[in-house]
């Protein structure tokens, strides 16, 4: 476990756009509009966060030479598809209604569903240059699952619960419709449940991971925005409702898993963020 040493960092609010600050005794971030406010973090990383609408060309050209973590925190619900899924996955009339947004990352795997303080999501940027860069693909994602680990035993998770994936993808019959169903290289669980997925989108100038860490999961909704048949939605939920879980479920029920730390089932977005950039190498 890395150290908790390090002194908390403090946000502020952003709409449409993106806001970083400068760190020394931990972050003081503003406010974005439009475009970027950039500024510095210890440890080599520069951390901000976004809201609103998902990002697109993330991080901007000129600072793609600098390691970089963005949390997206969306204001709605959120469908977010894989690169290779079509729009079609998703039950547009389904979402519509529920005033769910459906969105296409850049990065491959099967759909995630973000909810505001019940999902996670982060953006991380390794400069090609950068020695945490590996030209293999699979190989690429241990330091970052290595982090999600450090994330969660800092937040007093037994280690013997948690686990990282290290083997190839295992999709399973339905790990390319949702991306909970699967694991793939760098993907942690806990006490055999999925809780972090990851992917991954290369260019020439270094490579875009997208973090996915569910506080809660509900694979019943993310079913009934899919585009199935009936009988199609039944088999899904049945084979994937073991398969993940979220954290603050872990901390209730027969999933329960004790903290040594705070209780599980409290767990905010904001601890577990917190969590993360404080184990970032």
């Amino acid at each position: 476990m890395r150290s908790t040493d390090r002194p908390p960092w403090q946000v502020g609010t952003a709409t449409e756009g993106w806001q970083v600050g400068t760190a020394t005794e931990g972050w003081q971030v503003g406010t974005a509009t439009e475009g970027w406010q950039v500024g510095t973090a210890t440890e080599g990383w520069q951390v901000g966060t976004a809201c609103g609408s998902a990002p697109t060309e993330w991080p901007p050209a000129g600072d793609r030479l600098i390691r970089t973590v963005t949390f997206w925190r969306p204001q709605e619900p959120t469908l977010v598809l894989g690169s290779s899924q079509s729009l079609q996955v998703a039950d547009r009339a389904r979402c519509t209604l529920e005033g769910v947004r459906v969105h296409h990352r850049r990065s491959g795997g099967g759909a995630v569903l973000v909810v505001p303080g019940e999902t996670v999501w982060v953006e991380v940027w390794v400069p090609a240059q950068d020695p945490l860069f590996d030209a293999d693909v699979r190989r690429s994602f241990a330091w970052l699952g290595a982090a999600w680990v450090d994330a969660l035993e800092d937040l007093g998770i037994p280690e013997k619960y948690i686990s990282s994936h290290d083997g190839p993808l295992q999709a399973g019959s339905h790990g390319r419709l949702v991306c909970f169903a699967g694991i793939g290289p760098g993907e942690v669980m806990v006490g055999g449940r999925k809780v972090v997925g990851l992917s991954q989108r290369r260019v020439r100038e270094g490579a875009r991971f997208q973090c996915a860490a569910l506080l809660r999961w509900d694979p019943e909704r993310v079913a009934d925005l899919l585009m199935l048949e009936r009988e199609e939605r039944a088999e899904l939920l049945r084979a994937i409702e073991p398969l993940a879980a979220g954290l603050r479920q872990l901390g209730v029920g027969p999933l329960k898993v004790l903290s040594s730390r705070l209780a599980l089932s409290e767990l905010t977005a904001g601890e577990l963020e917190q969590a993360f950039v404080r184990s970032l190498p």
